[in-house]
Formats: structure tokens, C-alpha cells, sequence
């Protein structure tokens, strides 16, 4: 195996583990929608004390952090897959075959 073609094993492999780490990422993203819908549907509920204690809920921002989380590091992810899969300059200057 020459090197130029170790550089494209190697740089292939981290792509698919990137792509893989996403889809995870991804695969949590369902139930903290849904948790944070139910507390935003709790904040929006015609008994006063259920919407005052659902508007402050702690719950509510943590699964919409939470969420918006997921899905910047599957973005990050799905970008970082796609530079591994090019093999940039850059990259082949760290692996030292420029």
C-alpha cells in the first residue's frame, strides 16, 4: 500500500465515522423535540398555575438547547465527513505528502 493510498484508507474511514456519529447525534433529536412540544403545549394550557409553571420551566429550555445542539453538531459533522472525504490540501500538508 503506498502512501497517497493509505492517505485515502485513512481520510475514507474518518469520513464514515463522521457520517456514523451524526446519524447518532440525529437519532436523539426526536424525543427532546417532543419533550420540549409538550412543555411549550403545557405553557400554552388554560389553567394559570399549569402555563405559570410551564413558562418558567427549566425542562422547556433544556430539551430546546438540547435540541438545537443535535442538530449543530450533526451539521458539524456532516461538514467535517465531506472534508475528510475530499482529502484537502491542508490535510494531506498534516499527513506529509505535500
Amino acid at each position: 500500500m503506498t502512501s497517497e493510498q493509505g492517505f485515502v484508507f485513512v481520510t475514507r474511514c474518518l469520513s464514515i465515522f463522521c457520517l456514523i456519529s451524526a446519524f447518532v447525534a440525529l437519532s436523539f433529536l426526536p424525543p427532546d423535540i417532543l419533550d420540549a412540544a409538550h412543555y411549550w403545549h403545557l405553557a400554552h394550557a388554560e389553567d394559570e398555575q399549569i402555563r405559570m409553571i410551564a413558562t418558567d420551566s427549566y425542562l422547556f429550555r433544556v430539551f430546546l438547547l438540547r435540541s438545537a445542539d443535535l442538530i449543530f453538531q450533526a451539521a458539524f459533522l456532516i461538514w467535517a465527513a465531506g472534508w475528510f472525504y475530499r482529502g484537502s490540501k491542508n490535510l494531506r500538508g498534516f499527513f506529509g505528502l505535500e
